[in-house]
């Protein structure tokens, strides 16, 4: 079994995800060892099962944290959450783009004195950054502004394009994550981010489905 396989999202104590997208995950080994310590609680399992030669643990699928920790209120200005902000629209033709195809555009250009602030960034397609340039008379749709936190979460389930999550935007490409242990954040297949929707709500278990065994 490699360490990218069976993992396990994390649940705040009040059992909402951390972050919905990306989503913060556990490798198979830490969310183990995190349930022996008593860090975490598990909400639900694989159908896998690790294996000692004196114990033997189902897999946890999902898991919640026993102490409640604060989400952060202020959301970091990287590109990926401008693309959030902006529903991944190009704020000069309006149109939507997976997040390969677009960039972020200085309203006012640096060459003018323009800094990179959430004021003054906008997300754009390559074709309206190139045609813009170093124009200040070309304004964006809607004026940029510093987004609250629900602004740059993404509804379970749900893309910023209106269809199933995928990676960086774009629906039609899926993984999990990076073969290496400790906390990552990665996109889901739209059947598991459902699946942990429910569980957030309803506080119901479910089982995924897995013939694998491993030794801790």
């Amino acid at each position: 079994m490699t360490t990218a396989a069976h993992p396990a999202p994390v649940l705040n104590a009040d059992f909402r995800p951390m972050s919905y997208f990306p989503l913060s995950l556990l490798c198979w080994q830490d969310a183990v060892q995190a349930v022996f310590t008593g860090r975490v609680s598990v909400v639900a399992e694989y159908d896998a099962w690790a294996r000692s030669p004196s114990t033997r643990i189902r897999l946890p699928s999902v898991v919640a944290l026993r102490r409640y920790r604060q989400p952060p209120r202020r959301v970091a200005f990287t590109r990926f959450n401008v693309f959030l902000r902006d529903r991944f629209t190009c704020q000069y033709c309006g149109k939507v783009f997976p997040a390969s195809a677009l960039t972020f555009e200085h309203v006012l250009p640096r060459s003018r004195g323009g800094q990179t602030t959430w004021t003054n960034i906008v997300t754009a397609c390559v074709p309206c950054n190139t045609a813009k340039g170093n124009s200040v008379r070309i304004r964006p749709l809607r004026a940029p502004k510093k987004p609250t936190r629900s602004r740059v979460r993404v509804a379970p389930g749900r893309s910023v394009l209106g269809g199933t999550a995928g990676v960086a935007g774009n629906p039609s490409r899926k993984r999990v994550g990076t073969a290496r242990c400790g906390v990552r954040t990665v996109c889901l297949p739209p059947t598991r981010v459902r699946a942990i929707d429910k569980i957030a709500r309803t506080g119901s278990t479910h089982r995924y489905s897995s013939g694998n065994e491993a030794w801790l």
